[in-house]
């Protein structure tokens, strides 16, 4: 079974719990500052595996030496390729 961590998006604590649901989303609320609202906790994830790919490509590492070491999809990265490393416009 995978647990997952789930933190307070206002005072960082681990003391949330349910608190209903809506729209099909459920809700929380932290018991230690009483903030109240939805939990996405993929996007913090993703953030910080993303500037590490980042890091890693501006530090002129290999596409699979990047797939080796974070676990990451190919395709993932080589979209960050183009992302991060997109030529500057010109300008007139």
């Amino acid at each position: 079974m995978v647990f997952t961590h789930h933190y307070c998006a206002k005072c960082a604590s681990e003391q949330i719990r349910r608190n209903g649901h809506s729209g099909g989303r459920a809700k929380y609320q932290c018991k230690a500052c009483g903030h109240q609202g939805y939990f996405q906790p993929a996007s913090v994830e993703k953030a910080r595996q993303y500037s590490q790919v980042d890091q890693l490509l501006v530090e002129r590492n290999s596409l699979w030496s990047i797939v080796r070491t974070r676990g990451m999809v190919r395709n993932t990265i080589a979209k960050r390729v183009k992302k991060v490393l997109r030529p500057a416009p010109a300008s007139v």
